[in-house]
């Protein structure tokens, strides 16, 4: 059977062979569905004298969806009918012809798309449409992967979309669960210390320190999963410090190699001489990883057992004096399955077999250190090891000439401290803590309360709550600091269960000098208190 496609101006082959190149070159340029056909279908309606025309595309084989252009016709709908009983052969063919007055409607495939649709008047001259077949599937073919191409491009751009909402869901959800965690673990974690500190029954302190133990391991829990979102996030961005490596690694695990030795653990603590050097990196991602790695040895060794920490530097680039940073952490502990070798980087992977070690985690630890690590532009890596675990990883840094600048220290006159909170749990808790020091403490619940507290009183520091009613702590700060210059340099320490990246900069803005979160640790307000107030006990 023979189909004729009627009134065609050109009746020389080459010009109906230029028209299809013409057609073809305006296929494609856009990854916009629409836009391409639209453009496809123009490019028939002029080159081919059609009288419209229309791409139809078969969705799921059961419903369809057509664009048309020119003059539309009523017969579409019963060409989609049709299509619903044919069966599509996927190369690219003309399917079959409709007639419809003076109209002659050509259905051609569009394989794994739909169908073209091409109406012409037929009351003109006659042309032998199979006498180009062949260049007419060639066009089909590539008219629909243009197509396919556009669909796969939106789908992509859908799912990209659906993702990036569904990140921020869980973002405001963890942030949100780790604010409302947070608030009253500070009342547990703080009401258990006083009770420690006035308390003189043995029975009862060891019960306090349970509670505290179980508690900082509930925050650890609650800490890893909010760090662990940021990075993968990618939205928390890295902040410098500059510190003599060898001075402050020493420090931050002269408290593990005490622990180390009562249990029996040879703890070996061993730094090249490229270390002693002030470098400028991340101090708080870099002691994060190092004491969970370092803390992951110690708690599965037991007497006897060796845990060696080595601390190792070299030049990458002289002239802007990066180096690279490597740690090496092995121990003689019973080490890790080979069968969990492969995973042990990946989040809540835990060796089944230690899962009677009071200790075990919910296996984020190490992963989380993986995480960090490569936000830093470092690798780590498992070494084969005969006996226990060996883990190593590099962490990229800059060596500093500059001196670090020191923390502020008031002197002993400065003896009034303002806590700010409209809880009055928390403004408990704090104050309670603060009681170690010989200093008139005061309460305010609001950011407006504190402020008018501030123009009575000359405060020597502040801890101000970050999210209160009537005003809050960021738009209290802004306006104390423009109360006098005394206030413009005086410590200000925000005190929030919100630890978002975006809360930390918004704190950073508004004047805060630093920052402490919820649940308060009494380790951590006197380490920070006294470096600005002088204990005169």
């Amino acid at each position: 059977m023979r189909f004729f496609l009627p009134r065609y101006s050109m009746v020389n082959e080459t010009h109906f062979l230029r028209s299809f190149y013409e057609i073809a070159t305006s296929i494609g340029g856009t990854l916009d569905l629409e836009i391409m056909c639209r453009a496809a279908l123009n490019a028939f309606h002029r080159k081919l004298n059609c009288h419209s025309s229309a791409l139809i595309c078969a969705l799921k084989n059961e419903h369809y969806l057509y664009i048309a252009t020119g003059n539309k016709s009523e017969i579409y709908p019963e060409i989609i009918k049709k299509l619903k009983n044919h069966q599509l052969s996927g190369l690219g063919h003309l399917l079959f012809q409709e007639l419809e007055g003076n109209l002659s409607h050509a259905v051609f495939e569009l394989p794994n798309f739909g169908v073209l649709v091409l109406t012409h008047d037929k009351s003109s001259k006659d042309l032998d449409y199979l006498k180009y077949d062949q260049d007419l599937i060639i066009l089909n073919h590539n008219l629909a992967a243009a197509a396919i191409a556009c669909i796969k491009n939106q789908e992509l751009r859908n799912a990209e979309l659906a993702a990036q909402k569904a990140l921020k869901v869980k973002s405001n959800f963890l942030a949100n669960v780790s604010h409302e965690l947070r608030t009253p673990m500070n009342a547990i974690m703080g009401f258990t210390s006083l009770l420690q500190r006035k308390n003189t029954e043995s029975r009862q302190i060891e019960f306090c320190k349970r509670i505290n133990e179980s508690a900082n391991l509930l925050m650890s829990l609650i800490n890893d999963m909010l760090d662990f979102n940021n990075l993968e996030n990618k939205g928390k961005k890295s902040g410098y410090n500059t510190f003599n490596l060898k001075e402050e690694v020493s420090k931050l695990l002269a408290p593990m190699q005490k622990f180390a030795e009562v249990k029996g653990i040879n703890f070996i603590l061993s730094f090249a001489p490229e270390t002693d050097n002030q470098i400028a990196t991340d101090i708080k991602r870099l002691s994060q990883v190092l004491t969970k790695i370092v803390d992951n040895a110690v708690k599965f060794c037991g007497d006897g057992d060796t845990v060696h920490v080595q601390c190792l530097a070299k030049p990458i680039n002289s002239e802007t004096n990066e180096y690279l940073l490597g740690f090496s952490i092995t121990d003689t502990g019973p080490g890790i399955p080979k069968l969990f070798q492969d995973t042990i980087f990946e989040p809540f992977q835990k060796d089944h077999s230690l899962i009677q070690n009071k200790n075990q985690g919910a296996g984020l630890g190490l992963a989380l250190c993986k995480k960090i690590i490569s936000h830093m532009g470092g690798e780590i890596f498992l070494q084969p090891s005969a006996v226990g675990c060996h883990i190593e990883y590099t962490w990229p840094c800059i060596i500093e000439t500059t001196k670090p600048i020191n923390d502020l220290i008031l002197d002993d006159k400065r003896k009034r401290i303002l806590v700010v909170d409209d809880n009055d749990i928390n403004r408990e808790t704090l104050g309670g803590l603060l009681q170690v020091y010989d200093a008139d403490i005061c309460f305010a619940t609001n950011g407006l309360e504190a402020i008018n507290k501030c123009q009575q009183t000359d405060y020597d520091l502040i801890f101000m709550d970050c999210h209160m009613p009537v005003m809050s702590g960021l738009d209290a700060v802004k306006v104390i600091r423009n109360l006098s210059s005394r206030y413009q340099r005086i410590p200000i320490i925000a005190v929030t269960a919100d630890m978002t990246s975006s809360i930390k900069e918004a704190c950073h803005k508004a004047g805060m000098d630093k920052l402490l979160s919820k649940p308060l640790k009494e380790d951590h307000l006197v380490e920070l208190a006294n470096r600005f107030i002088q204990n005169s006990a």
